[in-house]
């Protein structure tokens, strides 16, 4: 999946920046995926459609991945005005 792909590469890079837990990972890259997919070369209606995919996934997740805090105005909200809640 598109989606999964495009916050891949969002997720990896926040390791880089010294995020161990990967719940905290994955949510940023989560928010970051918008512009991601937009600097990529995504429209951007289509990089708000594969982040809203991805957020229908998300469930899904692995539990080490998931966290109830990543939700708009939760501790793990990046509060970026680029961020695509569901």
């Amino acid at each position: 999946m598109l989606a999964a792909a495009i916050v891949t590469l969002s997720h990896e890079p926040q390791h880089s920046k010294g995020i161990a837990e990967e719940f905290v990972a994955e949510c940023s890259a989560i928010q970051l995926a918008n512009t991601t997919a937009i600097r990529l070369g995504a429209s951007a209606a289509y990089a708000a459609s594969l982040v809203h995919t991805y957020w229908r996934h998300y469930r899904e997740e692995l539990p080490s991945y998931r966290s109830a805090d990543c939700r708009k105005g939760a501790n793990l909200d990046l509060r970026r005005a680029d961020s695509i809640w569901p």
